[in-house]
């Protein structure tokens, strides 16, 4: 009779250390780091761009990557994932927000890459606070500047902008 204790006991204690977990790990507020900035935003709409021809660059000066420019209008914060193949020098990378509020340099700013010898295919997500008083438009640009003395050549690439649209305002299609 002990024995049938003992392991009932055992698996209720097993059983209830689980759903402890799962409890204390589902709050729907989680605390604000100590540093840096911090955001909630929903997220019900995407616009994607690419470009599959080759582009190059040899301006030490910002420009656009043609081809590689999202369009939205949004009621919060923006995730923003740009993906490249990319060829010959060093450069670096930045996205702009245009909107009512001007152009801004999305955080975390300019990120700098170093192909390898050949090509180098490259990924980063940028976070976009948005404007959260209205839904707003917003144009956003990825911009590229080589950083050493070579020519920088994009073979291909692509834009991905997550953003909150008004209900029934995210366009469908093409």
């Amino acid at each position: 009779m002990r024995k049938l204790i003992t392991i009932g006991a055992a698996v209720a204690i097993l059983a209830a250390v689980p759903a402890v977990a799962v409890a204390s790990s589902s709050s729907s507020s989680a605390p604000a780091p100590s540093s840096g900035q911090h955001l909630y935003s929903g997220i019900n709409c995407q616009e994607l761009a690419w470009r599959t021809t080759s582009v190059s660059t040899s301006s030490s000066s910002y420009s656009n990557m043609p081809g590689l420019t999202g369009s939205v209008i949004s009621g919060g914060g923006m995730i923003v994932n740009v993906s490249v193949v990319l060829s010959g020098g060093p450069v670096a990378l930045r996205l702009t927000d245009t909107s009512v509020a001007g152009t801004l340099t999305v955080p975390p700013g300019r990120v700098n890459f170093s192909p390898a010898s050949g090509r180098a295919a490259l990924s980063f997500t940028w976070t976009d606070p948005g404007i959260a008083a209205a839904s707003r438009y917003h144009t956003i640009n990825v911009q590229w500047r080589k950083t050493g003395t070579s020519t920088v050549t994009l073979r291909r690439g692509d834009i991905t902008v997550g953003f909150m649209a008004e209900p029934g305002t995210c366009e469908e299609g093409g």
